[in-house]
């Protein structure tokens, strides 16, 4: 449905995006994730016709739309600070652009009311934006995105201005909405837990490029590269070597990390050194060792986080692990000794 063929992107010699490509299907919701800097947004600018490529192309369909102005390439787009415009109402907001486009007033009542009730804001219809909270105005400004059926609707961050309750509500009623629309959807983020938890696929950006495109499991589960690793979700990487003796096992410490390698992966690594990365939910602290390969460690602090506990624990070669217990109960004091046991299956 959407196809962006090698863009790139450069501001007086600085380059934000590079030969960026990527598919998108019908009915798909894709996410680009990536810190400030990553060109995430300008990708997105350059999508909607805000910002013009240095090279490469755009299609919407079979339609190349590198070219063609935002109004042309009939988008719905969402910005971070809403704009609404202040001196109409909820529903004549989400009735302009049905207005610009000549619908009849009957088709234009329907299709506002219709949105109104999807986005749960039926009983804000007459209200103007000052008179509403700040997740409510940002629902008009979706329902006003879709209002003219786009086949393309995109996100800058609509999310990132309200506070945690709102969004984790508004991200649920976002889902539910292009799910029952089927509409196609690209959103910046830089909200890892926002991007594993609406989009089909992730693309992870960094420095004007793509780092990885994937499922949300795929990006999580096996990244492939160390900075997808650790900037989705928490990870610490640890050094191992092979252990030398023809299997498949890798070393960190005494501590033997079986089937990490294949044979031939071995043979490559000889008694070289590489990095496992290893998530807070693959760490099991111990008040007492249950094989003697455990390896012993010192509490830094731990922290309470409701559902459970993270504990961050330094280790004799000075790497800092996280754990994360769950239920919330078990707290640690700094100073403590812990033994560490890894579960392979999850690193």
């Amino acid at each position: 449905m959407l196809s962006v063929r090698n863009l790139t992107k450069q501001f007086r010699g600085h380059t934000a995006v590079q030969d960026f490509s990527a598919e998108v299907a019908a009915g798909e919701f894709i996410a680009l994730l990536g810190p400030s800097g990553s060109g995430k947004t300008t990708v997105l600018r350059m999508v909607a016709g805000l910002l013009p490529p240095t090279s490469g192309a755009v299609y919407i369909g079979d339609r190349n739309v590198t070219t063609a102005r935002p109004k042309d390439r009939q988008i719905g787009v969402v910005f971070q600070s809403y704009a609404l415009f202040p001196h109409l109402t909820a529903g004549d907001n989400i009735a302009f652009s049905l207005k610009v486009r000549r619908w009849s007033k009957r088709d234009i009542a329907h299709r506002v009311d219709e949105l109104l009730e999807i986005t749960q804001l039926s009983q804000r219809k007459n209200y103007y934006p000052e008179q509403m909270s700040g997740g409510e105005r940002q629902r008009v400004a979706l329902a006003r995105a879709l209002a003219f059926n786009p086949p393309l609707l995109l996100l800058d961050e609509p999310l990132s201005a309200l506070d945690a309750k709102v969004r984790v509500s508004l991200r649920e009623m976002l889902k539910d909405v292009q799910q029952r629309l089927h509409v196609t959807a690209v959103m910046v983020t830089h909200d890892q837990e926002e991007a594993l938890s609406l989009a089909d696929r992730v693309i992870v950006m960094e420095s004007g490029q793509i780092e990885q495109i994937g499922t949300p499991e795929e990006v999580y589960h096996s990244p492939q590269t160390p900075f997808v690793s650790t900037f989705v979700g928490v990870a610490t990487p640890i050094p191992v070597r092979a252990t030398g003796d023809g299997s498949s096992d890798v070393r960190w410490g005494d501590y033997a990390f079986p089937w990490m390698l294949t044979a031939a992966e071995q043979r490559e690594l000889a008694s070289g050194t590489t990095h496992i990365y290893v998530r807070p939910e693959a760490v099991r602290l111990l008040a007492t060792p249950l094989t003697g390969q455990e390896p012993k460690g010192e509490v830094l602090f731990s922290m309470f986080l409701g559902n459970a506990v993270r504990v961050r624990v330094r280790m004799p070669d000075e790497t800092v692990l996280t754990a994360d217990i769950a239920g919330g109960k078990a707290m640690y004091q700094p100073g403590e000794s812990v033994f560490v046991q890894l579960y392979d299956e999850r690193l």
